[in-house]
């Protein structure tokens, strides 16, 4: 099992968050609209990930030890499971060069990490969606990545003392509220059951911030700024 100082992440996660932009995702999930025979095709791109992984084991309880000391940090804590192995992720990157920073300056802080690239599968409708449909549908295929990067925003902000603990936590309502609109939204107009997958994300991403909202903590040791990254993994990789 790969272990890391403790010592060191507090730095890790101020001195990263200070240094680091997040692209606008928007690019990415730029949703394309296509009129063949009268259908209108939308759909999003595979989306690529870099976490930057503080540990790694062949059991999900050997990590369970080093994620509490994370999370009480600051750090998402997130345990993944791929290739046959677990790991516990700190952060999340939509570019490799901003991961390949974070990794840099921790081991400048003598702790070690590895980067662990993840996909979020691309998405595709067909159908004959009047207009006001169609802005409907591709303001929730792309509602993740925004969650995502608004998110990702207020953790940064929260980390460098930009947003006070109260304006952190105010963002994260309006979030919450944004992703509650979007799926009221989206029933108002779609009962389909060729859209089932895309309900039952939004009713899951709308219930992942719910629970920010409400600070279900996994742990008394956790903080807020954990609890937000936290929030944006189980958005983009659970299941």
């Amino acid at each position: 099992m790969k272990k890391f100082s403790i010592l060191s992440v507090l730095i890790f996660i101020v001195a990263a968050c200070t240094c680091i932009s997040c692209a606008t995702l928007a690019s990415s999930f730029l949703l394309t609209t296509g009129i063949f025979s009268g259908t209108s095709a939308l759909s999003t791109p595979q989306q690529n990930f870099y976490a930057i992984s503080m540990c790694s084991a062949a059991n999900l309880e050997d990590l369970q030890e080093q994620k509490l000391q994370l999370q009480s940090q600051g750090a998402a804590g997130y345990i993944i499971f791929k290739d046959n192995e677990y790991y516990l992720l700190a952060s999340l990157y939509d570019n490799r060069p901003d991961a390949e920073l974070v990794k840099n300056n921790l081991h400048s802080q003598n702790v070690e990490s590895e980067i662990l690239e993840l996909s979020v599968a691309g998405e595709k409708f067909s159908g004959n969606f009047a207009q006001q449909e169609k802005e409907v549908l591709q303001n929730c295929l792309k509602s993740t990545a925004t969650t995502y990067k608004l998110l990702y925003d207020v953790a940064i902000s929260l980390d460098t003392a930009v947003f006070s603990l109260a304006e952190a936590k105010l963002q994260c309502n309006n979030i919450y509220s944004s992703a509650v609109a979007t799926k009221t939204n989206f029933e108002s107009f779609f009962s389909d059951e060729a859209l089932k997958t895309l309900a039952d994300k939004l009713s899951f991403n709308t219930k992942v911030l719910e629970k920010l909202t409400k600070e279900e903590y996994e742990t008394e040791t956790q903080n807020f700024s954990s609890l937000i990254k936290l929030t944006y993994f189980r958005l983009l990789f659970d299941k």
